[in-house]
């Protein structure tokens, strides 16, 4: 079977169009580009005769990204297909290869040596309508430095708590080992059905504990002040609420997926630590 190849990077990232250009010229041009790309490649007066859409406009069954995980999320926000991640920024965790793995993962892509790992990604409602969906985590944080909110907490209907906090992270498994356990939540395997719960420098007398919850869940989250609240997903989107809103998260039916080469989950997680 002949799969239809896509390409999108982030050019600011150093030898990024370098390593770009060395993917089309092994796909003798047949291969889809992201626009902004072709047009930096072409900025560096290297002809290429491969077609371009926008991102959002991508249709492939296989994209290749090149540049840090940043550019991994954006592209799962926008296009379907399966990823291969080229790692050039400076961690990679999600990404499957490492610039001097280039010329072997290539090969190995085309011969189909690999296998397909799926993600479950986190479904985020705003007052019922669909935002776009997460393969790391939402975040409801304060939109003031050094102001503290309140927020409700419900599960499948249950209260759960109220708390004062910076912020609220509301993470997936494979966002559980990024700003969900920079704020001292669990690291959880990516094969474990779970969402992961963590409160912001929470203000309170207590320790507040990350909350461990089934995929299966429905997590509501309400702001009990209606003061002003920054929602980010996977670090890409923003939306400004005023407090008076709802949230709701829920497992996406469809899992991003990932094509795996050389690494898995806790080689990733050993150099992560060591590094």
């Amino acid at each position: 079977m002949r799969y239809k190849y896509g390409i999108v990077a982030n050019p600011k990232i150093t030898g990024t169009v370098d390593i770009s250009r060395r993917i089309i010229d092994f796909f003798g041009g047949d291969i889809l580009v992201e626009s902004d790309l072709l047009n930096a490649i072409n900025k560096t007066d290297i002809p290429v005769s491969a077609a371009s859409a926008p991102l959002k406009e991508m249709e492939a069954d296989i994209i290749i990204t090149v540049g840090g995980d940043g550019t991994i999320l954006k592209t799962i926000q926008n296009v379907r297909g399966k990823i291969l991640g080229i790692n050039t920024g400076s961690l990679g965790f999600i990404a499957e290869v490492q610039p001097d793995q280039i010329d072997n993962a290539l090969q190995r892509l085309e011969n189909g040596e690999y296998i397909t790992e799926k993600r479950m990604r986190l479904r985020t409602e705003l007052n019922g309508e669909r935002l776009p969906d997460s393969i790391n985590e939402a975040v409801a944080h304060t939109d003031r430095v050094a102001k503290i909110r309140r927020f409700a907490i419900e599960i499948d209907g249950v209260f759960v708590e109220e708390l004062r906090a910076d912020g609220i992270i509301v993470s997936t498994p494979t966002g559980s080992t990024c700003y969900s356990m920079s704020a001292g939540g669990p690291i959880v395997d990516p094969r474990v059905p779970a969402f992961v719960l963590v409160s912001i420098a929470a203000f309170s007398r207590h320790i507040r504990r990350p909350l461990v919850v089934p995929s299966l869940s429905r997590i509501k989250i309400t702001f009990p002040h209606h003061k002003s609240i920054l929602l980010v997903l996977d670090g890409q989107e923003e939306f400004h609420l005023k407090g008076d809103e709802v949230l709701e998260f829920t497992q996406a039916e469809r899992p991003a997926e990932f094509i795996r080469m050389y690494n898995d989950f806790y080689a990733n997680l050993r150099k992560k630590i060591q590094g």
